[in-house]
């Protein structure tokens, strides 16, 4: 794009030379000093076509993007629906991810609302991250990070600005799908100052997050470096839940001659977390049975099936009939183990009752817990979710300009991404049971279970996933 010298300081200069000379004639002494000031050559401020920087934002209120095109472009002049969130307005809302941030946006649903009532709709979210923002009901964002596709979500340690493209935007790159596009640009070297900065953060459930953020020029307005470190020990409402986090970013700015930029940065991300499911535990019987118990006293579970009681049944606080049904289960596995010799490992469970669990529900079950019922803060999974990413990224690019109005970008990218989920309760609703079996399945030995709630998943079994990623991207554009 045109560049324009900046004028406002000679404008200056030539008043404060003419304006004295209205006062009197003692004021004409700084008068060389003002022409010495304006023979100077006047300073001229380059401003890339490939890049939106920080200074440029007034506030909350951005002045340009990238994703209007294959360059800079001021945001006036786009036509599509952009959402772009400001370094300060990122601070200023305390949002340190994608997520949080665009809770502030619309159309858009994130890992935090983008959930059904009945069961927890997020198991791919966990496995391929790109697919945990939603927007207009289209799909997954696009996730990219200085235009290229990444699987890192970014965080504001070492994130600029956010910008939320809605809607089919394939003029960039060539990329981008029906649902928009959501773009990070990384925090880059400064060549002409130094600076530190250290940030901590603590919030009421546990969460403890540190910074370190230091830029250090080595050659002034010729080569710079940026190192920002990240350590967040990230803690919830729902115990046990939490999410551990570890990043390194390092971003080196080299420029060679006046019209030749070289920007090489990396990151290490890695991340562990047990987050809880948004379905709340409902009641499948153990309310009713505090008010009229019940015990089964089931047989062995080699018996023959004639002669055996009947499975009882119970009435729920709203009147829905539930049954007790035989279980035809020859093998259930136990876990974790006990200290009961007779009941660990694999069992033969026949004649054993349990709850025929289905859809009549009523809604009335469907209630906040109170004791002896199930606390609403307790993660009703344990520690059984498990999730662990590592990701290493590299990029590297090449501007050059030819003139005033031309410039030539070349650049690439690497990244490896590893996920790797366990999650034994799956994902869809959790019940409260209670079991009334009076002896274990020898049919013999009292139950030392008796009487005691347990939670169960509803007819979903555990799932488990291990992927690997490798993106290697290159791009050229001329501006």
């Amino acid at each position: 794009m045109p560049l324009s010298p900046l004028r406002p300081l000679v404008s200056a200069a030539l008043l404060a030379a003419f304006v004295p000379v209205t006062g009197s004639a003692q004021a004409l002494t700084p008068a060389p000093a003002a022409a010495a000031a304006s023979s100077r050559p006047e300073e001229v401020v380059q401003l890339s076509p490939f890049e939106v920087s920080a200074e440029s934002d007034r506030g909350y209120q951005p002045t340009a993007v990238l994703q209007g095109g294959r360059g800079r472009i001021d945001l006036a002049d786009v036509a599509g629906q952009v959402a772009v969130f400001t370094k300060e307005f990122l601070e200023d809302i305390g949002a340190t991810t994608a997520d949080e941030a665009f809770l502030f946006s619309t159309s858009t649903q994130t890992y935090y609302d983008f959930v059904a009532g009945t069961d927890d709709n997020r198991p791919g979210t966990r496995a391929t991250p790109t697919e945990a923002t939603n927007s207009r009901g289209l799909g997954a964002l696009d996730r990219t990070r200085n235009f290229f596709r990444t699987s890192i979500e970014p965080d504001s340690y070492n994130t600029e600005r956010l910008s939320l493209v809605s809607g089919a935007n394939a003029v960039q790159f060539g990329l981008g799908g029906a649902a928009g596009t959501a773009e990070s640009t990384s925090a880059r070297a400064n060549l002409s100052r130094n600076r530190q900065r250290m940030q901590l953060r603590a919030d009421s459930y546990g969460t403890q997050r540190g910074v370190l953020d230091v830029s250090q020029v080595l050659l002034k307005h010729r080569l710079a470096f940026r190192a920002i470190g990240l350590r967040e020990n990230k803690e919830y409402f729902l115990r046990p839940g939490y999410e551990e986090g570890r990043r390194g970013f390092l971003n080196t700015t080299y420029q060679p001659f006046k019209n030749t930029t070289v920007r090489v940065e990396g990151e290490y991300f890695f991340r562990k977390d047990n987050r809880s499911a948004t379905p709340m535990t409902r009641d499948n019987g153990y309310m009713p049975w505090l008010l009229n118990p019940l015990v089964y006293e089931n047989r062995a579970a080699t018996a023959p099936a004639a002669g055996r009681p009947p499975a009882p049944r119970f009435t729920l606080v709203d009147g829905t009939v539930r049954n007790y049904s035989f279980s035809t289960k020859q093998n259930l596995f136990v876990w974790p183990q006990n200290s009961v010799p007779t009941f660990s490992g694999l069992q033969d469970v026949r004649n054993t009752v349990l709850i025929s669990l289905g859809d009549n529900t009523g809604g009335g079950s469907v209630q906040s817990f109170r004791p002896p019922g199930y606390p609403w803060n307790v993660n009703p999974m344990g520690f059984s979710r498990y999730a662990q990413r590592l990701t290493r990224n590299l990029q590297a690019t090449v501007e050059q300009r030819f003139g005033r109005h031309t410039a030539l970008e070349v650049g690439g990218s690497w990244e490896v991404y590893r996920n790797q989920t366990s999650q034994l309760f799956a994902h869809n609703g959790y019940d409260m049971l209670v079991d009334i079996n009076k002896y274990l399945p020898d049919g013999a030995t009292p139950n030392p279970l008796y009487g005691r709630p347990f939670v169960e998943s509803n007819n979903a079994p555990g799932q488990g996933n291990w992927s690997d990623y490798y993106f290697k991207q290159l791009r050229a554009t001329l501006a």
